[in-house]
């Protein structure tokens, strides 16, 4: 949540790093920048709260920069040619505000569509990069000149996508599918895989007005002119018509990054795991009976939660790994035949309903309830 002064310990992403080194990945665990001021009436947005998430892509950007830069030889710094990865299988991913970040920075491919969701105020001295910079300015030992990897995947544990408030999905997905403007940003819209829990009150799970940002109004929060890259003052962007409106954007949840990426124009394999009965994050409660984040497995302890989440990411990977293409672009991952050809999906589209102690393929004990995507019971 970029809070400072934490004692918040990610147990999570630590063991989800650890199991992918042991499945033959090379694993960078990233930092990124913390700090924001919230807005005293706890449901607006302020500008810290713009601020911090932008800080989380210059770091992550960076950083992705980096590590290709540093897989290089160089006889002038010992550091390089270190890691012997494969530049062209590069994922990233994250749980909670490391999710909203590595969504940000693979789908927010240039610095007009990073604008397009971070909005200043006509009144404001500075935009955001004026602020802080831009997303591909000379950040860290990563200059503005070197490449960002091809992202070949995304994973998100319970993150959000900060996008343009309009609807319906289709709208939302030609914004991803039609502006990357920047020469040397990456055309493409990476697969995702996601998990969300319905009942997340920070990064809400529906397509609703919940997931709108509520821009502040009051000048204490809605301004910020501290620890810039230049002097001047970043205002986010304030009520305009209809009088009173206040959002611009919003933070899509894995739920609604899983119906843009279906769009037809993307096309992406998008893979969604939600539970009706979690929250923000794994439950951390051990009693079986209060246990309310396992996403289908019975499991319940964090750990054994995590794993399973691991695997699930681990063989998505994989899987895109295996394709083949010149120039390892990614494999149209089509679901339905559009009656020209047969547009198979490498993934099969189906809903895991295996939720009793039989856990064969045969499985006939019927669940007490049956969900539809959205959580709403059917079949009851």
């Amino acid at each position: 949540g970029f809070k400072e002064c934490t004692s918040y310990d990610d147990i999570f992403t630590e063991q989800v790093a650890t199991e992918f080194a042991r499945k033959g990945f090379v694993v960078f665990q990233i930092e990124y920048r913390t700090g924001r001021i919230v807005d005293g009436n706890g449901t607006l947005t302020s500008a810290q709260e713009h601020l911090a998430p932008y800080r989380g892509i210059l770091d992550v950007r960076a950083a992705a920069k980096l590590i290709l830069k540093r897989n290089v030889a160089n006889t002038a710094n010992s550091n390089y040619k270190k890691f012997l990865i494969d530049p062209d299988q590069f994922f990233i991913g994250g749980a909670s505000a490391g999710a909203g970040i590595a969504l940000n920075v693979a789908y927010l491919r240039d610095q007009a569509m990073v604008d397009a969701t971070f909005l200043t105020d006509p009144a404001s001295t500075l935009s955001i990069s004026g602020a802080l910079d831009g997303i591909d300015s000379n950040n860290y030992e990563a200059l503005s000149t070197d490449p960002m990897p091809l992202i070949r995947g995304v994973f998100s544990c319970w993150g959000a996508l900060r996008m343009p408030a309009v609807d319906p999905f289709t709208e939302e997905a030609a914004f991803f599918k039609d502006n990357v403007s920047s020469p040397g940003a990456s055309p493409f819209n990476a697969p995702v895989i996601s998990f969300h829990g319905r009942l997340d009150g920070t990064n809400p799970y529906l397509d609703d007005a919940s997931q709108d940002f509520l821009n502040s109004t009051d000048p204490l929060y809605n301004k910020e002119s501290f620890c810039f890259y230049q002097n001047g003052t970043y205002q986010i962007k304030t009520p305009n018509t209809p009088a009173g409106t206040r959002q611009f954007t919003k933070k899509g949840s894995g739920l609604t990054v899983y119906n843009i990426l279906k769009d037809s124009r993307i096309n992406r394999f998008t893979e969604f795991y939600g539970d009706c009965d979690a929250k923000h994050g794994l439950s951390g409660d051990v009693s079986p009976n209060r246990y309310k984040s396992d996403y289908g497995t019975g499991y319940i302890t964090d750990a054994a939660v995590t794993s399973y989440i691991a695997g699930r990411i681990a063989v998505f990977c994989q899987r895109i790994m295996n394709y083949s293409n010149v120039g390892h672009v990614h494999p149209s991952f089509r679901y339905l035949k559009d009656g020209t050809n047969d547009a198979r999906t490498y993934f099969i589209n189906c809903k895991n309903t295996r939720q009793c102690s039989d856990t064969s393929d045969a499985n006939t004990c019927p669940p007490l309830v049956e969900y539809d995507i959205n959580c709403d019971p059917v079949n009851l």
